[in-house]
């Protein structure tokens, strides 16, 4: 999961994650810029309901806008006896308008969400999406970048790798970076150079286990944040 918001300065603390289900029924919609579900599955705003037959067995059906996503039937004693998956996603599971590099793909052994998460090596594995300089340089503006990642066991300790970049735009532009061999996270900030970054004091990351980043600006000051908790503020406008 990763999500740009421009406009608004999200606020995060260990007991209010979105970490019970995908990015989604965001009050602050309008305000997203980017939203990248990387699952495998198309994803819209979907709504549940449950029927129990004569059995006992109670079946949930979601829907969104298209049409049904998934149908799970279960016993009662809880065992799931049915099940009907949504449709998958195209382009690798990747889906429409994304760009795939390397060996990246969706796999679905390891997930936050949704059944599937993106998967990428650290060896020349990238995805990349069309934006405009507008949506990601945020100048003076409030602004919230948050994900779901958790490291690959086999990723190389010789470099910093990317977990997201926006930093083609000159004097504006950022990146999210990981250290494997410190197991550190770094910001950061004014274009596409290392000029201005902030080296994270975050606790050593374990591997294949999912965290929550966010990165929230108000005003000028930014708090960087991991599973809700603050770990770092700086001022800066770029």
């Amino acid at each position: 999961e990763v999500r740009i918001s421009k406009g608004i300065a999200r606020t995060f603390n260990p007991n209010h994650l979105p970490d019970a289900e995908e990015y989604a029924h965001d009050p602050y919609a309008s305000q997203t810029k980017l939203l990248l579900h990387m699952n495998g599955y198309k994803y819209e705003e979907t709504s549940t309901s449950y029927t129990t037959d004569t059995q006992g067995n109670i079946t949930a059906t979601t829907t969104d806008s298209i049409g049904i996503l998934k149908i799970e039937t279960k016993d009662s004693s809880g065992r799931i006896i049915y099940t009907k998956d949504r449709t998958p996603e195209s382009n690798q599971g990747f889906g429409d308008g994304v760009t795939v590099n390397g060996d990246a793909k969706v796999d679905h052994t390891q997930s936050k969400f949704g059944g599937g998460s993106a998967h990428f090596d650290g060896s020349g594995d990238y995805s990349s999406v069309p934006s405009s300089q507008q949506d990601v340089s945020f100048g003076t503006d409030d602004f919230t970048v948050d994900l779901w990642f958790q490291i690959d066991p086999n990723m190389s300790t010789a470099t910093w790798h990317t977990l997201l970049d926006a930093s083609v735009y000159q004097g504006g532009g950022w990146s999210i970076q990981y250290d494997q061999g410190s197991k550190q996270l770094r910001v950061n900030a004014g274009g596409g150079t290392d000029q201005w970054h902030y080296i994270l004091p975050a606790p050593g990351l374990n591997s294949n286990q999912w965290y929550h980043f966010a990165w929230a600006r108000s005003g000028q000051t930014s708090v960087i944040y991991l599973n809700g908790t603050a770990l770092y503020s700086f001022v800066d406008t770029f």
